[in-house]
């Protein structure tokens, strides 16, 4: 019973990314959007996390932002949310909102730094803890300009 109820789940989260990353290459494709990055590496503050969280995003112009990546706990994330950020000398600060799954808490607020790294911008973000007592992470992603 409990192999088919694990089966069940690696089955449904497999369809879930797959619909997650639909969506995503739907609104690339799209005129709205602006921004379109991956979700490349994590590091915590504390041992037991997974490390490697990759996924992808889109974000339009007006800073709505859609994505899907494996977390730090191992179970694929789906989140949709809005992105407010400021940029000068080629350095963007900004914080994004947003609805997520995957978490103890429905909503994650998450400020990032990008910087241009030739044709691209690495975005480093701070990924606050979810719940007391656990860790925080800092997390690397890449994107590129539309």
């Amino acid at each position: 019973m409990r192999h088919a109820l694990t089966a069940f789940l690696l089955f449904l989260a497999s369809r879930l990314l797959a619909l997650a990353f639909t969506a995503l290459l739907l609104m690339a494709a799209s005129a709205q959007a602006q921004t379109v990055g991956l979700h490349l590496a994590s590091a915590h503050s504390r041992p037991g996390f997974s490390s490697s969280t990759p996924g992808a995003y889109v974000m339009d112009a007006a800073g709505w932002t859609l994505g899907a990546y494996r977390n730090s706990f191992r179970v694929l994330t789906i989140y949709t949310g809005r992105t407010w950020s400021t940029e000068a000398a080629g350095v963007q600060l900004a914080v994004t909102a947003a609805a997520a799954s995957g978490y103890n808490s429905p909503v994650i607020i998450v400020p990032t730094i990008a910087v241009p790294v030739g044709s691209i911008r690495a975005r480093a973000a701070v990924m606050p803890a979810t719940k007391s007592g656990e860790a925080w992470a800092a997390h690397l992603s890449v994107e590129t300009q539309l």
